[in-house]
């Protein structure tokens, strides 16, 4: 049972093991997540950050541990329950359904909650404003640039009425002014009372977006706390930030 302040919060994961055959790839890693945080997880490629993410959602089950929203267990759910819970997870490799226009691809989003094709068309023109691509609605998704792709699946996600939603690496293979641009759309998600627990590797984008930072390190959780105080962590510094003044 999850206790103190894991009981208190939107999201807590406690002891989490995923093994594959030899491998553990996540060793008993706990976590929490607050309503209204932005949260970011970091560490080296291979350190089991997605895999964590497979676990919150759904698409992995662990070996060991457990996993809460807002109390809830989501163990043994299937994704799309979680997903109709409030817990939404974007993908690494961006995957729209290339040859639908941008439009109908978040309208596939807005059928988790929508009950008719003008309410999920509703919802998907709300979710493309705020993301900046109205005037898209009727491209083929396999037409837009990388920034857009990158937009479009947070609208697309958006579209699910997430409480959480788990973005992994939403800022790859950006330029620095798109970053800016990302960073800003994440902070007016909190604003409209979404909570966010993200990937990512464009270091100066979590340091200045999140409220907390997590790190992994061969599959265990080595540091959790505000991002100034992480980048200090001699452990974290060792294993991933190295020492050069990413963070000045």
């Amino acid at each position: 049972m999850v206790g103190g302040e894991e009981a208190m919060s939107l999201l807590a994961a406690r002891g989490l093991v995923k093994r594959f055959g030899g491998l553990v790839a996540v060793n008993r890693v706990s976590l929490h997540v607050e309503a209204g945080e932005i949260v970011g997880l970091i560490g080296p490629n291979g350190a089991g950050k997605t895999t964590v993410f497979n676990l919150l959602s759904g698409f992995l089950r662990p070996d060991e541990g457990s996993v809460r929203l807002d109390g809830r267990e989501l163990v043994g759910r299937r994704p799309f329950e979680i997903c109709r819970l409030g817990l939404v997870r974007t993908f690494q490799i961006v995957r729209p359904f290339a040859d639908l226009p941008v439009l109908r691809n978040v309208m596939v989003g807005a059928w988790a909650r929508a009950a008719a094709a003008g309410t999920a068309r509703a919802i998907a023109e709300e979710c493309l404003a705020f993301v900046g691509l109205s005037d898209k609605g009727a491209v083929p998704a396999r037409d837009l640039t990388i920034s857009e792709q990158r937009r479009l699946e947070v609208a697309r996600a958006l579209a699910t009425r997430p409480r959480l939603l788990l973005l992994d690496e939403v800022m790859a293979g950006l330029n620095p002014h798109e970053v800016e641009v990302m960073s800003d759309l994440l902070r007016q998600l909190v604003g409209r009372g979404i909570t966010l627990l993200l990937i990512e590797h464009v270091m100066r984008a979590v340091m200045r977006t999140c409220h907390r930072v997590l790190v992994l390190h061969h599959g265990e959780k080595i540091a959790d706390g505000p991002p100034a105080q992480v980048a200090r962590d001699r452990q974290v510094i060792d294993a991933y930030l190295g020492e050069a003044a990413l963070l000045a």
